[in-house]
């Protein structure tokens, strides 16, 4: 009849995996306020930064072909590719999500930036002719993908790093 205190272990607790029982994890302490605070703040400035990314590879890849290639048919297939593919596969990377870390999924959608990034400056700096061409659609596709990945990944990630009561 004497109630129990709140780090007394019960039944359930340990089950979870995201949150196992442990005294110093109920949120109370300010370190642990701050502690969430700077992974929220990493988080965010991850969003920004991929979706700031993402739309300038894409727009530059768009500009790119109107300008030094000279076709708005090519620059159409370049918006397809930077912005179609994520309805081709966004569909695996959210299973992907769910059976790896997105952590690890987010760090591989921003190397395929910064692939696309580097084939689209040798493009500008080496490539002549048709290759120019190729080797920005190619460019537009990575962005694409990269941009397909990110997505799902980031809602996989807030879904970890925020607390219980505030998804409810």
């Amino acid at each position: 009849s004497w109630p129990m205190p709140w780090w007394t272990p019960t039944a359930t607790s340990g089950t979870d995996d995201r949150t196992p029982f442990m005294p110093w994890n109920a949120r109370l302490s300010l370190d642990y306020r701050l502690q969430d605070a700077r992974t929220l703040l990493r988080f965010y400035l991850s969003c920004l930064l991929a979706f700031t990314g993402g739309h300038m590879v894409n727009y530059t890849v768009i500009l790119y072909l109107q300008e030094k290639v000279g076709s708005d048919w090519l620059s159409g297939v370049g918006f397809g590719l930077s912005f179609g593919s994520s309805l081709v596969f966004g569909w695996f990377a959210g299973v992907l999500c769910d059976r790896i870390a997105p952590a690890r999924v987010i760090h591989s959608a921003q190397a395929l930036f910064v692939l696309c990034l580097a084939g689209l400056w040798w493009t500008d700096a080496a490539s002549t002719g048709q290759s120019r061409v190729v080797w920005t659609l190619f460019s537009a596709f990575l962005g694409g993908l990269a941009w397909s990945f990110v997505g799902p990944a980031r809602l996989v990630t807030l879904g970890q790093i925020a607390a219980a009561a505030k998804l409810k």
